[in-house]
């Protein structure tokens, strides 16, 4: 490569590193589409290894993920008479869930024209909004930013095709109609796509766990400052449960400190979510707690699991199997867990209260619907037995091999 090309990869890639939002790095890709290359993407790896080696991880890991998405890019270019074709369908899709009071069609009209759910639509949505946005009045502008929402909506629910790609497509479109409803004009609406996005990339498969929920915390914070309890209390209180969900899911920073942030934004909701006002949402915020208490680092360990039975059995109060069968199980399934390790009450009489959890479970999660939890939940019964105080010994070890061997199937 020649200096003066190299020196052009570099101003593109400063510029880059210095947007402050998606949204510019996309205009900015755009504007240098000339020189987006092989040789751009090669000179993006490096200036990443620089970083690196200066300490600046999350950064290089941004550059890198950049990176491997334009260099995929690269390898699935398409001819502009396809590109052509693409935005003809991005059109007639977004028509669709205009013209309809319901996604209906839009729907039908995916599952008709999969093999245009790629990254080339993802490059083309960009594009074209680009030079469609600024072209529309505010309340054209708004009409159009409000439909790729519904368009974002869809097809983070599509469940044909490659979901990949889908949740790509999903991102992408919400992140474009941020650009219409902007803090300053619509702030509420802003605060909704900011949770969107933030719920979207909790199932993102692309990129680096760790980096997606550095974003997903980033996201929920930014909608948080606009979700204020006294005007928003519901999207208040939901956003603090999943802000909760994705600490407790954090791989960067202190296991302990993330635990004790999920713990104050589950306790934060559980203000408004109340058992009489919310009582499903009560429910997940205590069931999430409990996971949080029995994960807990601070504070002492008896404490903590005495906490995660209290919540557990809080949210058996919602979640009955009439009711809600599925998540019945899976909270009988974490109540026998905390009994298992539970340090208060006798041993025996906890390990006969978590075999009793684990028998109801399976009445639910059985093999033929839920066969992987199924078999996880042979698994404990058959650690619950090896452990069993009451009964007869040998009689304990043949149910704990049987159990053994059920999950082994």
């Amino acid at each position: 490569m020649d200096e003066q090309r190299i020196q052009i990869y570099l101003n593109v890639i400063a510029a880059l590193l210095n947007c402050p939002s998606h949204q510019e790095v996309m205009k900015i890709l755009a504007l240098n589409s000339q020189w987006i290359d092989e040789g751009f993407v090669q000179v993006m790896g490096q200036v990443a290894e620089d970083m690196v080696s200066l300490g600046r991880h999350y950064t290089a890991d941004w550059l890198l993920n950049l990176s491997q998405e334009l260099a995929s890019s690269l390898n699935k270019q398409a001819t502009p008479q396809n590109l052509e074709l693409y935005q003809t369908f991005l059109v007639e899709v977004l028509q669709t869930i205009q013209d309809n009071h319901n996604t209906q069609m839009a729907y039908l009209l995916l599952v008709a024209n999969q093999d245009k759910l790629n990254d080339n639509l993802a490059y083309v949505l960009q594009a074209w909004a680009i030079a469609t946005l600024p072209s529309l009045s505010e309340i054209a502008a708004q009409y159009t930013a409000a439909t790729l929402v519904e368009f974002s909506n869809l097809m983070k629910g599509f469940g044909l095709g490659n979901n990949e790609v889908n949740i790509e497509i999903a991102i992408i479109s919400y992140q474009v109609a941020a650009t219409v409803f902007t803090r300053d004009r619509s702030p509420h609406a802003w605060a909704t796509i900011q949770s969107n996005i933030a719920l979207a990339l909790c199932e993102r498969i692309r990129g680096e766990r760790a980096d997606n929920l550095e974003l997903v915390i980033h996201y929920y914070n930014q909608a948080l400052q606009e979700y204020k309890r006294l005007d928003f209390p519901d999207d208040w209180a939901r956003a603090q449960v999943n802000l909760g969900l994705a600490y407790w899911e954090r791989i960067r920073g202190e296991r302990a400190g993330n635990l004790e942030r999920a713990i104050e934004c589950y306790q934060q909701a559980c203000t408004e979510f109340t058992l009489v006002r919310s009582p499903q949402m009560w429910a997940r915020a205590q069931n999430n707690l409990g996971l949080a208490y029995k994960e807990r680092v601070c504070g002492k360990r008896a404490d903590n699991l005495e906490l995660a039975i209290e919540c557990y059995n809080q949210a058996l109060q919602v979640y009955t199997r009439s009711d809600e069968p599925e998540m019945w199980a899976s909270v009988l399934n974490n109540l026998g867990n905390a009994y298992c390790d539970r340090l208060s009450e006798k041993k025996a009489d906890n390990l006969e209260r978590a075999i009793e959890c684990y028998q109801q479970a399976c009445t639910e999660y059985t093999r033929e619907r839920f066969p992987e939890v199924w078999a996880k939940t042979q698994n404990h019964l058959g650690l619950a037995y090896i452990e069993r105080i009451y009964g007869d010994r040998s009689e304990n070890l043949e149910l704990a091999i049987n159990y053994f061997n059920q999950a082994l199937h």
